[in-house]
């Protein structure tokens, strides 16, 4: 009990990832239960079928396990003698294998369709697809030599004796081997390597590194069966390929911790025996040494747990699933609704009884083909909007309606890496309108906040992560138009972040959608400010619809590139936070 809950509590990632659905966990289990389950002698060959299902059934659940369940389905084979029981083992695992390629054929492609040649060789191009191939392949080939060797006596009288000869010393020098590559490799390899091992070592530290190295000492014993010696050092090594997809991946907090997870509950499988066998025989020799051990891995185990709590028993965003059911009522099955943000969708349109369409990123870009989609959809059908910013006033001839805003604040674990973690909130908003199409005896008023959301913009902008987005040359905003000879006030809250002090102003031109002179607006540096003026439509105007498009440069594009910054556009103009355009 001790080995168990000291392995249980040294680091989060168990208490963390255990509580929801994470198919690198689900595969990690089934993987970990199978090398526990190897201890029991005599095997038969239904018990090893059922094994090699297990293994094979992992990869259902994330592809990486590939590389986890090799060295465990590699041991299973060569301690089998028996031709007949490696078959149902082989059999078991492709069995259990099968669901995936079948579901990757048929239903659906999160990791790409490799079951064609062609999609396989584009999949193969990326890194850290790339990184499990290789490990993979060279795992095979290694598995069908040892395979076929460990079947000839020599072979096998020469493992046992390079087994006794490496107890334990020359083990633990090839299972620290990993470590040094992590810290000597070159170039962008190597980079990648330590940015993955820095925010894992961050769940660990030092505590959770002792009970490792304890954990060490007790497994490379010549008293421990040699398979274990085995599975330790494969798994040092097959941590590389994690650590590297780690390290690829940009960092989100704990969730992108996830694909540490399978190493760590794989980890955990193969140290629980050894420990706790270790344990008793420290106890048999001398109860004193016993008690100093115990004393160190409880002091070791709850180092994390007592210094940050959070992540061990926070249930992230407790209580959305209310929340969401609530917001399902209301929404209903009848009419369309349009959220903003894609993410914000997903809970209403996975089941497939509501009419939703999320905006995600590549859907950004193609805003005004879905508003034209929407003010034609809204003709006939009842539709809403949904903002997880703000509503705007008005899209391409229709006017947006307000019904209410509903709000939300949930617990959450802050943390850049995993340790140190705090508890924090997550605020959430949706900011329901109803899409009404626009009458000629509407008298509409645009309201627009540069607050992150697509609705009411047109061309291109740089949003801002406090509020507020640049705007570029040929930036937009949807708009009413007056009636011929008439008139709209284009008023906009912004600012000017000089990049120098001699670029005291800037000055915005506006452009109606009926053409002619643009409206000069001028913003000086330094705090908000709002500037408006006056557009006038020519009398003798051609008819147009009730809304347009008011498209914005500058005289003087800001290129921050030529002042040393990077990631930014080379034709910014002024940081604006709202624009409100009426008819006078």
């Amino acid at each position: 009990m001790l080995a168990a809950g000291t392995l249980w509590v040294t680091t989060a990632w168990p208490a963390w990832f255990l509580r929801g659905f994470y198919g690198e966990g689900v595969g990690a289990v089934l993987i970990s239960s199978v090398m526990l389950s190897l201890g029991r002698q005599p095997r038969n060959f239904g018990l090893l079928l059922m094994l090699g299902f297990m293994l094979g059934l992992a990869l259902c659940f994330h592809p990486t396990l590939a590389v986890l369940a090799a060295p465990v389905l590699l041991i299973l084979l060569i301690e089998e003698h028996a031709w007949k029981k490696v078959a149902g083992a082989l059999a078991g695992a492709l069995a259990g294998a099968f669901p995936f390629w079948a579901m990757t054929r048929w239903v659906c492609q999160p990791n790409g369709d490799w079951t064609h040649w062609h999609n396989l060789q584009r999949l193969l191009r990326v890194a850290e697809i790339q990184a499990m191939a290789w490990a993979l392949g060279l795992m095979v080939v290694l598995a069908l030599i040892l395979v076929l060797l460990s079947r000839v006596p020599r072979v096998a009288e020469w493992a046992q004796h390079w087994d006794s000869r490496l107890t334990p010393w020359g083990w633990l020098v090839i299972a620290a081997l990993p470590v040094i590559a992590v810290w000597a490799a070159p170039g962008h390899i190597g980079d990648v390597l330590r940015l993955g091992a820095q925010a894992t070592w961050s769940g660990m530290r030092w505590s959770g590194t002792l009970i490792i190295l304890l954990c060490t000492i007790f497994l490379i014993r010549p008293s421990r069966p040699w398979r274990e010696r085995v599975w330790f050092v494969l798994l040092c090594w097959v941590a590389l390929m994690f650590l590297f997809i780690k390290g690829e991946e940009t960092p989100v907090g704990l969730w992108s911790q996830r694909r540490f997870l399978p190493v760590v509950l794989v980890g955990l499988g193969l140290c629980l025996v050894p420990l706790a066998e270790g344990l008793k025989t420290m106890a048999m020799r001398g109860l004193w040494r016993a008690k100093v051990l115990a004393a160190i891995l409880v002091v070791a185990g709850l180092w994390n747990l007592v210094q940050w709590p959070a992540p061990y028993y926070v249930v992230n965003e407790q209580g959305a699933t209310a929340w969401t059911e609530d917001i399902a009522q209301t929404i209903g099955t009848n009419r369309w609704v349009i959220f903003d943000y894609f993410p914000h969708s997903v809970p209403y349109a996975s089941n497939l009884k509501h009419r939703i369409l999320g905006i995600g990123e590549r859907t950004v870009s193609r805003w005004d083909e879905v508003a034209e989609w929407m003010a034609s959809l809204a003709q006939t059908s009842e539709v809403w909007l949904a903002s997880s910013w703000s509503l705007c006033s008005l899209e391409e001839g229709v006017r947006i309606e307000p019904l209410n805003v509903r709000t939300a604040a949930f617990p959450i674990v802050r943390a850049k890496a995993f340790f140190p973690a705090e508890v924090g909130t997550r605020e959430l908003q949706h900011d329901f309108g109803r899409v009404m199409p626009l009458q000629p005896n509407d008298i509409p008023v645009q309201v627009k906040a540069l607050d992150g959301s697509p609705v009411g913009l047109r061309g291109p902008w740089h949003a801002l992560r406090n509020g507020g987005a640049w705007s570029r040359q040929g930036s937009g905003v949807i708009g009413p138009i007056p009636p011929a000879g008439g008139a709209v006030v284009f008023e906009v809250a912004g600012e000017w972040p000089a990049p120098t002090v001699d670029w005291p102003e800037q000055v915005l031109l506006v452009l109606p959608p009926w053409g002619g002179e643009p409206l000069r607006l001028t913003v000086t540096t330094g705090a908000l400010q709002t500037v408006r003026g006056v557009l006038t439509r020519p009398a003798t105007d051609a008819e147009r619809p009730l809304t347009g498009v008011y498209t914005c440069h500058t005289e003087r594009p800001y290129n921050p590139q030529e002042y040393g910054m990077r990631g930014y556009p080379p034709d910014l103009g002024l940081v604006l936070r709202q624009v409100i355009i009426r008819i006078e």
